[in-house]
Parts: C-alpha cells; sequence; structure tokens
C-alpha cells in the first residue's frame, strides 16, 4: 500500500472533468488559473490531484515542490530511485507518471515502486530546482531548434543555416548555461518564450556561451553572463 505525506494541498477550481483521474498530474491553466491536464509532455507540472472533481468543482493538488509524498497513477513500471515526469498520450490519457525525458519538466523522485501501467506508485514531490541540479550536461545537434531545461548545462552544434532557436519557461531560481561547442558556420538566435533584459541572443562561434537565469512566469528569463573567444554573444534587445 502506498503511503503518503501530505505538507500542504491547494484547493483549486477544475477546468474540466477530472472525475477519472485522481493521482494523475496535473497543470495549472495559465489563461483561466484552474487546474486541467496536461496538453504536452513538455508541460510544466503544477502538483498531483488528490480528489477526483468534475468540471467546475473544487480539486485538491498537492504541489510540486511542497516536499511531501503522494499517490500516482504509473504508465509503466516504475523503480524506487526513479525521476518522473508527466505522460502525455491523447486529451484522454495524460498526466500519469513516467520514466523522466530530456525533454521534461520533472515532477519528483519515486519512493514506492510501480509493478505495471496503472499502478498507484509513491513520489516524493521534491523542488524542482533541486532536481535539475541532479542532470548535468545535455548535447543539442545541429538543426534540434529547442534548448531543453532538464539539465544545467547545454552543449549546442549549429548546422551551415541559421537556426531559430526555442527557450521554453523554466522553473523558479533555475541556472542555465547554454554554449555553441561546434560552428557549423550558421548562427544559432535564441529567443525565449519569456525574458526580460534581452529579446535574442545570437550564438556565432565556437565557445560563445550565455548564462541565464529563470526569475518567474512575468520576468521570465534573465541574463548572468556572456562570454566568448574573441567576443561575446550578440544579443537584441
Amino acid at each position: 500500500m502506498t503511503t503518503e505525506n501530505k505538507v500542504i494541498d491547494f484547493s483549486c477550481e477544475a477546468n474540466e472533468d477530472l472525475s477519472d483521474y485522481q493521482y494523475h498530474i496535473v497543470v495549472l491553466d495559465a489563461s483561466t488559473k484552474k487546474v486541467r491536464l496536461p496538453d504536452a509532455a513538455t508541460d510544466v507540472p503544477f502538483g498531483i490531484l488528490q480528489n477526483a472533481p468534475e468540471s467546475g468543482q473544487a480539486a485538491s493538488v498537492r504541489p510540486i515542490g511542497c516536499g511531501g509524498t503522494s499517490k500516482v497513477v504509473a504508465n509503466a513500471a516504475l523503480a524506487v530511485g526513479a525521476l518522473a515526469g508527466l505522460e502525455y498520450v491523447g486529451a484522454a490519457d495524460a498526466g500519469k507518471a513516467q520514466a523522466l525525458a530530456e525533454t521534461q519538466h520533472p515532477v519528483g523522485v519515486i519512493v514506492e515502486s510501480a509493478g505495471a501501467e496503472n499502478d498507484l506508485a509513491g513520489i516524493l514531490l521534491v523542488p524542482l530546482r533541486t532536481l535539475n541540479w541532479l542532470e548535468g550536461n545535455v548535447a543539442v545537434a545541429a538543426d534540434e531548434l529547442a534548448i531543453p531545461v532538464t539539465h544545467r548545462h547545454v552543449s549546442k552544434t549549429t548546422g551551415d543555416d541559421a537556426e531559430a532557436l526555442t527557450l521554453a519557461n523554466g522553473t523558479p531560481g533555475q541556472r542555465l548555461t547554454i554554449t555553441l561547442v561546434a560552428d557549423g558556420n550558421g548562427d544559432g538566435t535564441l529567443t525565449p518564450a519569456t525574458c526580460t533584459g534581452f529579446a535574442t541572443i545570437v550564438f556565432a562561434d565556437a565557445g560563445d556561451s550565455a548564462c541565464l537565469e529563470y526569475v518567474d512566469n512575468t520576468v521570465g528569463w534573465v541574463l548572468c553572463g556572456l562570454s566568448g573567444v574573441s567576443a561575446p554573444p550578440a544579443i537584441t534587445v
């Protein structure tokens, strides 16, 4: 029997019928400020649904980062110690816990295993910032445009044409360094989803590096430093 350790639960209105999704991972809808199932595996998780509300009813959510534990529905066998992310298969099959992928925001650490899909696992809702530090570097190849936010450092390679790089919102306090490790002669221009103090960063030469910190969903990413071999990468404001 999966045990739980409640620290805090939030009460939020359900944005849709969640009566079949107790112990699934939900997200906070930015426009309605209500909770719903994720629309993609890369959505930012908000917490674990503790009850089974219909649309418009109160949803009890144990938030990510609270430090407590919760039951969570698994999408497959999950071992103790595994980092978990949220699953998205389709509109009606979303919000189960799965093994964390490189492009995902972490939900927590599995502390009680699940043997198969739809089993209940136990998950420790560790702060996202701590989980991001558990991963070091990820390589992003030429013509891969999305810069992941799941690692502390990104080693980017560019191709021979211009690349329009994207950067999703992170988690408050998250630090991220992006370094152009191999220059394929095409510039990589990074445009974050939310940022303050700059609009774009242009990675043009091998050794170009930018250190960013994510403040919150209003301020977004801010620059902590720029460096390069001959000159730092150019920015626009």
